[in-house]
């Protein structure tokens, strides 16, 4: 199976694009600065902490499979969110493994290295996995995810992420009841479960996969 044999690449893909954003708020949108590269990263960055799905669309280029990312995107911030801290409270020490780095992926925004050639632009950090590609439209710059990735990998972080919220949904309420000894207990069921739902995805997820 492609998903599953790629499964360290496409988990750290799956944190889109490549910045720790921390944990989904829901707080309402703002309007977006995209006046340069890296403004245009910050207002990604940060919609993406508030789980601000307009937010997050208004700072990408946008077709209709990166808009089923960015709405995955959301979706997958909301229940990692719940996971954290329903996680965190059961085990306080799990809260060292499970950092917002929301501050630190700002940071890092403002030190970036930022290349412009034209209508695109490259940037990178020390946090990025790779130079994050952005494309100025209409006067305004945006990160384009379908650039740095390609409609293949981005269908396969689409299920991956899926798949990774549908685990953490169900383990919430399993962590809530006190049924792991530890955090050690919680991450190695988490793993153990992840592979299981990748290698024997739903009938209708795995009609579809790519």
């Amino acid at each position: 199976m492609v998903l599953f044999n790629r499964l360290p690449l496409i988990a750290c893909l799956a944190a889109a694009p490549v910045l720790a954003a921390g944990v989904a708020t829901t707080k309402p949108a703002t309007q977006a600065n995209l006046s340069s590269p890296k403004e245009a990263f910050r207002a990604y960055t940060t919609a993406l902490k508030n789980g601000d799905r307009d937010g997050v669309s208004a700072a990408v280029v946008l077709n209709d499979k990166v808009q089923k990312l960015v709405d995955g995107q959301i979706t997958y911030g909301a229940i990692e969110a719940k996971f954290r801290e329903a996680t965190v409270k059961a085990f306080p020490d799990a809260g060292k493994d499970l950092p917002d780095n929301f501050a630190a992926s700002l940071a890092a925004i403002d030190s970036a290295d930022v290349k412009i050639d034209g209508d695109t632009a490259t940037l990178t950090t020390k946090q990025t996995m790779q130079p994050v590609k952005l494309r100025r439209q209409a006067g305004v710059w945006k990160v384009d995810l379908a650039a740095m990735y390609g409609d293949a990998v981005i269908d396969e972080v689409i299920a991956f992420r899926k798949a990774f919220a549908d685990v953490m949904e169900q383990m919430t309420d399993d962590v809530a009841h006190g049924k792991f000894t530890d955090y050690n207990d919680v991450r190695s069921n988490l793993e153990q479960r992840l592979k299981m739902r990748l290698a024997m995805p739903p009938a209708d997820e795995a009609t579809t996969k790519p």
